[in-house]
């Protein structure tokens, strides 16, 4: 762990020199994430690109963190599935915006649950998100009344009936 002097945040290397490749890597994610939320529980703005994070990751989060982070975004996790967002939920209901960014394992399911439980978002990004399907826009249509912004780049079974659902909700920004 080292701070970057030029802007500040402290940069978790993803793999020390070294170290096997393999399951080994998965834990080491993992392992960055708990000593995070454990040194930081103020965060405000959590930002994280890593391949090799799981959902046992998502369970670090704590109620110490529920009144001051606002911000998560998850980019390209690809071993994060609908079992971490449960944990998101439950351990940060106040986010306000959420990125789950090429996350390719989640589905329509975790969206409803999001739907379901988040409901402070005003911007969701769902961007190369295969498993999400119209269901989801359905599901967030209903429930997401505050969402201003959401993002669905490259999400391939979305049709235009999701879109008719979502073009209901009034606070989307065009």
């Amino acid at each position: 762990m080292q701070r970057d002097n030029r802007t500040g945040p402290v940069v978790f290397p993803a793999a020390p020199p070294g170290l096997p490749h393999g399951d080994g890597l998965y834990q080491l994610a993992d392992e960055c994430i708990c000593a995070i939320t454990q040194l930081l529980p103020a965060l405000y703005e959590f930002n994280l690109q890593a391949y090799h994070v799981t959902d046992s990751a998502l369970s670090y989060f704590s109620p110490k963190q529920t009144s001051t982070m606002n911000v998560m975004r998850l980019q390209s996790c690809w071993e994060i599935t609908n079992h971490g967002l449960v944990n998101i939920v439950h351990s940060l209901p106040n986010l306000t915006v959420l990125s789950l960014s090429g996350c390719s394992k989640i589905s329509d399911d975790g969206i409803e649950l999001i739907a379901e439980n988040l409901r402070k978002l005003v911007s969701l990004d769902l961007s190369w998100c295969p498993r999400v399907t119209d269901a989801a826009l359905e599901y967030i249509a209903c429930d997401l009344t505050h969402l201003e912004q959401l993002t669905l780049d490259r999400c391939v079974h979305i049709s235009d009936i999701g879109v008719g659902y979502v073009s209901t909700m009034l606070a989307l920004h065009s």
